[in-house]
């Protein structure tokens, strides 16, 4: 076997591909791999996460108020456990046996304390592995005839120079390359140039150099790394030179190759990688819900999410429910799991035992006890909601219809199962309970991020490498695309005590200014290894520019480069130098406003069998909004459509209305400290069920704000109520009439009578007194009247009942007229039409606007149209409303203004 070696080879590979048998290219993980196998030595198979696990263990065991660690243990555990298994894991790799003299500082001395537990708990890391490998290979033999090296040995660490000076070992041609381009060329001068800095022997060269312009040196900006890449990608199919050219990209390469892909060239294979893949999510929004309070946001993440432990249909109606009202356990949330069962029912062959099953499931993931993220939650409870996750990805990997799915739930239950090995280890430990904080970081130490399963090489793909180390090979064209700034700078976390005493005790660590040579050195391949041309490509949100961009930069004069963005903005036909030409695409401006839309021939709407106040207002005041939402079916995604502010205050204030009367039949005589008593006992409750935003952080005072407001609006609602002689409340009456040979619903909020049995409609609004109060002295009021009307329909003399809003905020009623509420806010109609002349305006309205419906014609009123002649109502019906209307979820499809 012959081996290619490289610490950067664990990615993609640059090299050339070759016919040969026996030769493989391999980066630490898989060399160490491959060495055990030959020597017969048993892998670690335990997740990455487990070693953090396990340590944290013997962190706790050993630790004592005198021990470094001993504080920040107790606030971020995890975080600590993972950072001292590095320093472990690094001392390894340097050649550390697990000791230190008895008169080494106190964090060494401690950190052999921990080492006296772990070193036969916690699985082994690479250093103790290549150790262990390193010991064998003097008594046994691998099948390796060669190892060539494309990293240089001196800046390998101890423990893999040890294993290597056992093997048989070459140096790669390109390890130490020289200037490679042809004398004399752009690339040659500042190939040498640099060549020359990073060996010290530019010394008295200050002048700058005036390249002349070949073409072999190409600076390419952008502000976008979507433009350069297609920039790149056109770049390089038009050259020709595919097999002859290898990309460079540190970062976002699928990017590149997405670009890559539009132009027709196949995809080199660059890793998207990131934790928020649908499937390994799922661990988390689990574990989230188990925390009081509800917590509303992420309720509607787990049931909105794409896939989880429940069915997608139930996850979608308990969504409608928390987005209406947040919350679980009101009503909102009962009719969601009614309407479950009901279609759980009605499937064929369904079972009882099914609707059980599944009615179980959702209290066992959303109606189970949470606790207190300040105590903890009991590590029973956590594994057995990790379990049912493990569970629920091992029953989706065997079902998986493609690789690409099997593979992520793959990694879903694989980090299921990491944390349930994680919670056995805090749990042999002696405790019963896991904080809030540790859980989170032991959830994000085994979500670990995974690559896009989608997106692989393609046959044929040009060579390329997420590392500018790994170019040790010599390329025609070199494009090395987004020169970013590096990392931080190199440096050690220990002191300078400490460091002497790590290499008394034969941690051989390098020399930081060693390190940043090396790594300055390795900079420059993909610059020394270009033969013909190198394309820099530097995207300018970055903070700074890549040292070798720099060197450059200061170094000559005449770089010949191009700027995307303005060459586009200039309409220039090619982007010079790079040959690249650019297209003119027609511009499409965004649709303008229009008053009128226009339905096709054979599109017909059609009334639909229900009516209510919000489709009769739609409809006859903003008819396209009808259109949209009843005839298209049109919603605002609910994730972002969480009961909040006065709509949730108006709900809330609803709601305990309702409950209050519910449960007082005898409220005329109830005391108002009892009264008050109540309302400050069911608030917190209703809050919970309904209103659970109010218990987010920082939401402390909207929630007392508004249980003071109700308080004041109870007591005042009563107050009003009872000078009016009102003898019978009853709230949330729900009716039904006929109305244009449809049935009309509604619920009235309150509907009361007095002794004389005369009835009086109220409808109840959190705020916006001067907005109603306008409504009224219009005769606008809508709402009002539709309710007013289903009251009248049932009144057997036909009386029409008196109307009024009842505002929350202030505790006010305003009415119409004062002769049914004394204490009201009077707001006389202007016109001295009352609520049944609105109704008989309404219905003039209403076959208005369906005989334009059935022409096709839609009307669209908002702030950028102007009314026309189509646009006046008859004389008989509604005044036409102006302008649009500020709850309209649909404004943004109806056209913009021209921008100049």
């Amino acid at each position: 076997m012959y081996v290619k070696f490289g610490v950067h080879f664990s990615g993609l590979q640059p090299q050339r591909p070759m016919n040969a048998t026996g030769v493989v290219t391999l980066g630490p993980v898989g060399l160490i791999a491959v060495l055990e196998t030959h020597l017969g030595l048993p892998p670690p198979v335990a997740h990455p996460s487990e070693a953090a696990f396990a340590y944290l263990q013997c962190l706790r065991a050993a630790s004592a108020p005198n021990r470094f660690f001993h504080r920040s243990l107790q606030v971020d555990p995890v975080n600590v456990a993972r950072t001292l298994l590095g320093w472990r894991a690094r001392w390894y790799e340097a050649g550390w046996d697990g000791t230190f003299p008895d008169t080494a500082p106190a964090r060494l001395a401690d950190m052999v304390a921990v080492e006296a537990l772990a070193k036969d708990t916690v699985p082994p890391s690479p250093g103790e592995r290549l150790g262990r490998v390193a010991a064998v290979l003097s008594e046994r033999v691998t099948q390796i005839n060669c190892v060539e090296l494309h990293t240089s040995p001196d800046i390998l660490p101890y423990a893999w120079r040890t294993v290597l000076a056992a093997l048989p070992c070459v140096l790669a041609p390109g390890l130490d390359p020289a200037p490679a381009a042809p004398e004399g060329s752009d690339l040659a001068r500042v190939q040498a140039r640099l060549l020359a800095i990073a060996d010290g022997a530019h010394d008295g060269i200050t002048e700058r150099e005036r390249l002349q312009g070949d073409g072999s040196l190409m600076v390419v900006r952008s502000s976008s790394r979507d433009l350069s890449a297609e920039a790149i990608a056109e770049l390089v199919r038009d050259s020709g030179q595919c097999a002859e050219t290898l990309l460079v990209a540190e970062r976002d390469g699928v990017i590149l190759d997405n670009a890559l892909e539009r132009v027709g060239l196949p995809r080199c294979g660059f890793r998207y990688h990131t934790r928020f893949r649908g499937a390994i999510q799922v661990l988390k929004l689990c574990l989230a819900l188990m925390w009081a309070p509800v917590n509303p946001h992420r309720m509607l993440q787990f049931l909105l999410h794409p896939t989880g432990p429940l069915p997608r249909w139930v996850r979608s109606r308990l969504a409608d429910a928390v987005a209406a009202s947040p919350g679980v356990g009101g009503p909102e949330w009962s009719n969601a799991l009614a309407s479950i069962e009901r279609a759980l029912r009605e499937r064929d062959e369904t079972r009882d035992a099914d609707v059980e099953r599944q009615r179980s499931n959702i209290a066992f993931w959303l109606e189970r006890q949470r606790h207190d993220p300040r105590v903890g939650a009991p590590i029973e409870d956590v594994v057995a909601r990790t379990q049912r996750v493990s569970t629920w990805a091992a029953g989706r990997l065997n079902t998986a219809d493609t690789a690409a799915e099997a593979e992520l739930f793959a990694a879903a239950q694989a980090q299921a199962e990491a944390l349930l090995a994680g919670l056995a280890h805090h749990r042999d430990g002696g405790a019963e309970c896991i904080p809030r904080l540790e859980l989170e970081r032991m959830v994000d130490e085994v979500t670990t991020d995974a690559p896009d399963p989608s997106t692989f090489a393609e046959a044929g793909h040009l060579r390329a490498t997420a590392s500018p180390a790994a170019v040790t090979d010599r390329w025609p064209m070199v494009v090395w695309w987004d020169v970013a700034p590096p990392p931080a700078a190199v440096s050690y976390p220990w002191s300078r005590r400490e460091l002497v005493a790590l290499r008394e005790a034969g941690v051989r660590l390098p020399e930081v200014d060693d390190l940043l040579s090396h790594r300055s050195r390795e900079w420059l391949r993909p610059v020394l290894n270009a033969t013909e041309t190198l394309v820099l490509v530097a995207h300018e949100d970055e903070g700074g520019t890549h040292p070798v961009l720099t060197q450059i930069e200061s170094c000559f004069d005449g770089i010949e480069g191009v700027e995307v963005e303005p060459a586009l903005l200039r309409g220039e036909p090619t982007l010079a130098p790079l040959a690249v030409r650019t297209r003119e695409l027609p511009l499409r401006r965004l649709p303008a406003p229009r008053r009128w839309w226009a339905l096709p021939e054979d599109c017909t709407l059609t009334p639909s069998d229900v009516e209510s106040y919000s489709s009769l207002s739609r409809l006859c005041d903003h008819p396209h909004e009808w259109v949209l939402h009843y005839a298209a079916r049109l919603r605002p995604g609910r994730a972002a459509d969480v009961s909040d502010g006065p709509l949730l205050y108006g709900n809330l204030g609803h709601r305990l209305i309702e409950e209050f009367f519910r449960a007082h039949d005898d409220w005329r005589s109830v005391p108002i400290r009892d009264v008050l008593a109540w309302v400050r006992a069911t608030y917190p409750g209703l809050v919970e069920r309904e209103g659970a935003v109010l218990l987010e952080p920082g939401r402390g005072v909207d929630r007392q704000r508004v249980g003071a407001t109700l308080e004041r609006s109870v007591v005042r609602l009563l107050a009003h109520l009872r000078v009016a002689g009102i003898e019978h409340v009853a709230p949330e009456a729900s009716h039904e009439a006929s109305f244009a040979e449809r049935r009309l619903v509604g619920d009235i909020d309150l509907l009361l009578t007095d002794a004389n049995r005369h009835q009086a409609v109220i409808d109840v609004k959190w705020g916006s007194q001067g907005y109603r109060r306008g409504l009224l002295v219009e005769n606008r009021a809508l709402q009002l009247a539709t309710y007013a009307y289903l009251e009248k329909t049932l009144d057997a003399a036909g009386r029409w009942p008196h109307v009024a809003f009842f505002i929350l905020s202030t505790g006010n009623l305003l009415a119409n007229e004062d002769s049914r509420f004394p204490d009201a806010v009077v707001a006389t109609s202007a016109s001295g039409e009352g609520a049944a002349d609105l109704w008989r305006r309404l219905g003039v309205t209403y076959r208005w606007r369906w005989e334009q419906l059935g022409r096709g014609q839609i009307e669209v009123v908002t702030d950028l149209t102007e009314p026309d002649g189509l646009s006046t109502p008859p004389d008989t019906g509604l005044t036409a409303v102006a302008g649009s209307d500020p709850y309209d979820d649909f404004i943004r499809l109806t056209g913009w203004e021209a921008f100049h």
